[in-house]
């Protein structure tokens, strides 16, 4: 047997491979599922089943997920400097996992979380700002890697994978923080962030670059050519496409629909636990299977619904179904006591909660010019979860003025207005505008290098 024939074949790019590149991204968004399950779904349960009031849940959870509307701050620095032998986007991608393993170390040290809330949503804040990295650089390499006839299945897959680790996350958390204690709830998260932080370390954007910094590889073309060399221009391209009519709409239509979806996401701890006398264990079980049908069913159904019906319209049904189902909820008082209905419910909403996400993401990328794709799908994820923030902390302004059957029926009236305003986006007109950007930008590299010869 000859050495060639005995010596393995390298691992393919993820440019290289469709398989890679949806097996790759699914597994890093299974990876954005667990801070979030913990955070998001499992501490809001627990602090409620100890006796937390809904204006201080709301608190910490609106504080929690604050950074995931600072990611701008964040996105022109991943954007503008790059250490291009391994690539525009891993590096940072690293970095974020990284700093979720610290950021999950920290949390396990918070002493007494129930009686330091202000530190646990201290620690918290941190740990949302040090995901923040790893979502920016997983979103804009999967721009940069994945061809836009693939980005709707890819989205199906990104997203159903991650409201599964949000489930999983969740069921396993609870079990945790009742039979292991807040320390092993937190550290357990830190291991599975460390396992599939391993893809990243071991595979490369395009063939020729280097893994690590002391291996071989250098620089590939491609990625010299999309790589940013001035702020100046940076910032005018990104003025340029963001200021479009199409991408105004869909900031404007974004936030609205986050706020609806979390508004309904945050209540529900709170509402099954302090309005219905379930546990949080209870919730957990209830929520963590609809979660993961949900996820299954985005895996399942949202590229084939998008090819078929429409990225906008799927986003838009689903919006008016949301509504719907808020509406029942609130309308129907009499039957919460029936277990049937309210896991009906949450079920429902957790299908409907993954297809308006994967609509969302894809309809996002689908507006983003290849050039400055980093900053503007930041901008459009960044309202996005500003109007997430501002949803969950509506929820204890609602239950302040209002009963609970008042503050579905407000929500049923909410999800209207994202509906309307997707309605005016037009991606095949905005596509041609930003092909007309981008040759106006060639035009003027052009000429910009006509007068440096000259």
């Amino acid at each position: 047997m000859t050495a060639s024939a005995t010596t393995a074949r390298p691992l393919p790019a993820l440019s290289q491979s469709a398989r890679l590149r949806y097996a790759t991204f699914a597994a890093l968004y299974f990876a954005q599922g667990i801070p979030q399950g913990v955070l998001a779904f499992a501490v809001p349960a627990w602090l409620a089943m100890n006796g937390k009031t809904p204006a201080q849940i709301s608190a910490y959870s609106a504080v929690m997920l604050l950074p995931w509307s600072l990611k701008l701050v964040a996105a022109p620095l991943i954007e503008r400097y790059a250490y291009l032998p391994m690539g525009r986007r891993r590096p940072w991608l690293l970095a974020g996992q990284g700093g979720l393993l610290l950021g999950f170390g920290a949390l396990s040290l918070v002493p007494d979380p129930l009686h330091h809330l202000p530190w646990l949503t201290a620690v918290a804040f941190g740990v949302s700002l040090l995901t923040v990295v790893q979502d920016i650089a997983t979103d804009s390499l999967a721009i940069d890697v994945v061809p836009p006839a693939q980005q709707g299945q890819a989205n199906s897959l990104m997203w159903g994978a991650k409201t599964v680790g949000i489930a999983a996350t969740l069921a396993a958390t609870s079990w945790l923080l009742h039979h292991v204690g807040w320390r092993g709830a937190t550290l357990a998260p830190a291991a599975a962030i460390g396992l599939i932080g391993l893809l990243p370390l071991t595979l490369r954007e395009r063939p020729g670059e280097k893994r690590l910094p002391w291996t071989a590889g250098a620089a590939t073309p491609a990625a010299a050519r999309l790589q940013t060399t001035s702020w100046a221009a940076l910032l005018r391209a990104s003025r340029r496409a963001l200021l479009l009519p199409n991408s105004r709409w869909l900031l404007v239509g974004v936030f609205a629909a986050q706020l609806g979806q979390n508004y309904f996401d945050a209540s529900l701890p709170i509402f099954t636990v302090q309005q219905l006398g379930w546990t949080d264990e209870r919730y957990a079980q209830i929520y963590a299977p609809a979660g993961l049908v949900g996820g299954l069913a985005g895996m399942l159904l949202g590229g084939l619904l998008m090819r078929r019906l429409g990225v906008v319209r799927v986003v838009q049904g689903c919006l008016l179904l949301l509504g719907g189902l808020a509406a029942v909820l609130g309308s129907g008082a009499a039957w919460w006591a029936d277990a049937r209905f309210i896991t009906g419910c949450i079920g429902a909403f957790c299908v409907l909660n993954t297809l308006i996400f994967i609509g969302s993401l894809a309809l996002a990328m689908q507006c983003c010019w290849a050039r400055i794709s980093a900053v503007q799908f930041t901008v459009y994820m960044t309202v996005a979860n500003l109007g997430a923030a501002t949803g969950t902390a509506l929820v204890g302004v609602a239950r302040t003025h209002l009963p609970w059957t008042g503050a579905y029926l407000a929500l049923a009236g909410l999800v209207l207005l994202p509906i309307g305003v997707l309605g005016l986006v037009r991606l095949a007109a905005h596509r041609r505008q930003v092909d007309e950007l981008e040759n106006r930008h060639l035009e003027q590299q052009a000429a910009a290098g006509l007068r440096v010869a000259v």
